[in-house]
């Protein structure tokens, strides 16, 4: 069956998400995940409406409702506890197509506004940058209904560009210090369609990664997993003539059968996820 743009949905080794194969190959994870898991197997986004028990959408529209709401009335720190959970679970969870990348960025901007009204600014930064990706009418948005969210988030100064090279000095690129593997979306690893992503961020003359940037084509979901774990590592800074200076950091990642087989048996959640396998560190 086709996803949301018309791309094929998960399938597994040529078996369909069936709850016994989800029982089968990833015992650890809560009854909420697999039936979600199950639901984007079989259902392009959006979807027909189903009962709220089967298809998570409904649920996630309204969660998300709530935690704007929450947003405009001060209430921050609730409004981010819902908005980490609904993330994570998206993530885990969503097909492919325009339609799952702006469920995801809706999210995610909403995230990025509770994160600014806890005055957190370089995550809401981060989140907001990823929104306006996935999501690009977040740009149109008017944040002032937001209260100190809003103002915060607009004026937020643009974080700066890569420093320029020294004249005629070498660029030693910026190196990864420490930092897990990528957390893959449990959803690409049952499917495992051989993708390959590309993310990439901008490192300061501090070690942490700034100014996400990705292309959502053609797994959206795919590269913010792969962002999601980039965001959590510390760099050696690029140096030019021996100084440190910002410098760009790209990601490629990919997936084969064999990976896929291997990673499931080391699940950790994504953000917000309910599951607590380990995982590997990445070489």
């Amino acid at each position: 069956m086709a996803g949301s743009g018309g791309a094929p949905m998960p399938r597994a080794s040529g078996r369909a998400l069936s709850p016994a194969f989800l029982e089968e190959s990833v015992p650890r994870l809560s009854r909420v995940v697999r039936s979600a898991l199950l639901c984007a197997s079989v259902l392009p986004l959006p979807a027909a409406p189903l009962p709220a028990q089967e298809n998570p959408v409904p649920a996630w529209e309204q969660k998300m409702t709530q935690a704007e709401q929450q947003i405009r009335q001060g209430e921050h720190k609730k409004a981010q506890r819902t908005l980490r959970e609904v993330v994570g679970q998206m993530g885990e969870t969503l097909g492919t197509g325009p339609a799952a990348a702006q469920l995801l960025g809706r999210a995610t901007g909403w995230l990025a506004l509770a994160e600014a009204g806890l005055d957190e600014m370089e995550a809401a930064r981060w989140d907001w940058a990823v929104a306006g990706i996935l999501w690009p009418a977040a740009t149109a948005i008017d944040l002032a209904p937001y209260g100190e969210a809003g103002r915060r988030l607009a004026a937020a100064p643009a974080a700066p560009g890569p420093d320029a090279a020294a004249e005629g000095a070498e660029l030693r690129p910026p190196s990864r210090k420490k930092g897990k593997a990528i957390n893959y979306p449990i959803s690409r690893l049952l499917a495992c369609p051989e993708a390959a992503v590309e993310v990439s961020a901008t490192v300061g003359v501090d070690g942490r990664p700034r100014q996400p940037r990705f292309s959502p084509a053609p797994d959206a979901v795919l590269a913010w997993a792969a962002l999601e774990t980039l965001r959590t590592w510390t760099f050696v800074p690029a140096t030019s003539g021996g100084r440190p200076v910002e410098a760009p950091f790209t990601l490629k990642t990919d997936l084969s059968a064999k990976r896929c087989r291997d990673l499931l048996a080391t699940r950790r959640p994504m953000r917000g996820g309910p599951d607590t396998a380990g995982s590997e560190d990445e070489e």
